[in-house]
């Protein structure tokens, strides 16, 4: 998040950074890794795995109900994340490609 100010100014998203040894700024981040650690214990090598085998793990992951997200599993909550912002972003898409589809035949034609 090197340029996050960056991101701020283009999206108005404000940027949090907790505090440094403060793991209660944020629970979801330390509930993630006691549950990544049942599958890779802290200090394992992960050159002994192959893609398809960390795949696996993260898919498990990604698909298992958490309690603090209403029981609902990370995978669920993104996908419902993505199809509001497509159907919000659909039609300034549009006109991206409309007005990049004019710039283009403008350009053509000169």
């Amino acid at each position: 998040m090197a340029d996050h100010q960056r991101l701020t100014n283009a999206t108005g998203v404000k940027v949090y950074f907790a505090d440094p040894h403060s793991p209660w700024q944020r629970g979801i981040n330390g509930n993630t890794n006691g549950l990544l650690r049942q599958y890779l214990p802290k200090g394992t090598d992960l050159s002994g795995y192959t893609q398809a085998q960390l795949d696996a793990i993260a898919w498990q992951l990604n698909t298992r109900p958490r309690k603090s997200m209403g029981f609902r599993c990370p995978a669920e909550l993104f996908h419902r994340t993505l199809s509001i912002l497509s159907s919000i972003m659909l039609p300034f898409l549009h006109l991206v490609i409309e007005t990049a589809q004019y710039k283009i035949d403008y350009n053509f034609i000169k």
